[in-house]
């Protein structure tokens, strides 16, 4: 139990109105940002929010909103593509786990040689190819999920085979994650629900893991106690602000367990059939 390591090196700014902020949290990492989202963000006003912060900054960006679910190696080529025909400095993800997860891969491929396909687990080249280039990563949630905000994962799927496969690196760990659950505001029901769940059973699979530590099951429970107290005044009052900010939390512990614990069955599954 007193044997371990511990690493999670992405700095955390949390609360309500904390987007408001991003200017004095990203201005390090570049003058030029791609900011990596998909059409709902942009439809439900959270872009132009987030563009009207930028501008305050006056840090330059481009936008890059074709991310679908589950983004394929496919999508992550045209991204990096893009940023690099825009001179991207670094990158912010936007949304939920699938925006996130493909900014982090287009940071990967935009600086690395090869196809986003070979540096996949279990690749022609694999995780251990990815180097220290990868490009700075700032990621913005929009859901109370996957916590993908934390963690040095992406999941990227395979659209021939019907299964998702993964990157992974600690050069994945993004430098920053602005989690705002006011951000969580425009999502429909359903998704609170199933979002929160999600983070429930990450936060259950890694204290129940035997790669777990005293810090990441502490972290595992406390996420857990968050998303119960939270999930019915969330769904039944969708503006409780109270409950939304304690399903944000309990998400970003649950990215931050699995980033040490690992996950189990439940979501290795998905990586059999990505139609789970």
């Amino acid at each position: 139990m007193f044997d371990f390591e511990y690493y999670s090196p992405t700095k955390v700014a949390f609360g309500p109105g904390k987007l408001g902020e991003i200017g004095q949290l990203i201005g390090e990492y570049g003058n030029k940002a791609l900011v990596v989202t998909d059409s709902n963000i942009e439809k439900v006003g959270i872009l132009a929010m987030l563009e009207e912060y930028l501008d305050e900054a006056e840090i330059d960006y481009d936008v890059f909103a074709e991310v679908e679910e589950d983004p394929s190696a496919e999508l992550v080529e045209r991204g990096a593509k893009f940023a690099e025909d825009n001179d991207s400095e670094f990158i912010i993800g936007v949304g939920g786990g699938s925006s996130i997860d493909a900014a982090k891969a287009i940071a990967v491929a935009r600086t690395h040689p090869a196809k986003i396909r070979d540096y996949l687990v279990g690749a022609k080249i694999g995780a251990e190819g990815i180097t220290s280039d990868v490009l700075p990563i700032v990621t913005i949630p929009t859901t109370s999920g996957t916590g993908s905000e934390v963690t040095p994962v992406a999941v990227i799927s395979d659209k021939e085979e019907e299964s998702k496969r993964v990157l992974f690196s600690p050069y994945l760990f993004p430098q920053v994650a602005i989690v705002d659950p006011e951000l969580t505001f425009t999502l429909p029901k359903e998704m609170t629900v199933y979002t929160a769940i999600d983070a429930l059973c990450q936060a259950m699979e890694a204290y129940l893991s035997p790669e777990g530590n005293i810090i990441s099951d502490l972290l595992s429970l406390e996420s857990i106690e968050l998303i119960r107290a939270a999930i019915y005044d969330a769904v039944n009052d969708e503006g409780n602000l109270q409950a939304r900010t304690k399903l944000a939390l309990g998400a970003t512990l649950s990215g931050m367990v699995i980033s040490q614990a690992g996950v189990g069955a439940a979501h290795a599954l998905q990586l059999v059939d990505s139609r789970l």
